[in-house]
């Protein structure tokens, strides 16, 4: 069993800045991605696709939103096959709707 030495082969300042880089530790999917690592150790690496695949789900779901996108092309194909119109946008002064 080879193991893998996850330690930088030069240390600098940058490389203590880029070490949240490549997880997403400081978004909103955080919590996601701490579920799917505490699976991974769990179970070990070469498992992880097996047995860890609800919480690979609910991460990728997070970062791409792609159940959210299918129920909202699912309700614009209804509002059109009903004949609905669109609704007016809230007033300017709505809390939380003033983008700009």
């Amino acid at each position: 069993m080879s193991t893998f030495n996850l330690n930088p082969v030069i240390y600098t300042d940058l490389t203590k800045r880029m070490q949240g880089w490549v997880t997403w530790q400081s978004g909103p999917c955080a919590d996601f991605e701490m579920d799917l690592y505490r699976c991974g150790s769990r179970v070990g690496y070469g498992k992880v696709y097996e047995v860890c695949n609800k919480e690979r789900e609910d991460m990728f779901e997070c970062l791409n939103h792609s159940t959210q996108y299918q129920r909202y092309k699912i309700m614009q194909e209804e509002r059109k096959k009903q004949g609905r119109p669109y609704l007016d946008p809230p007033p300017m002064h709505v809390p939380g709707f003033n983008k700009r």
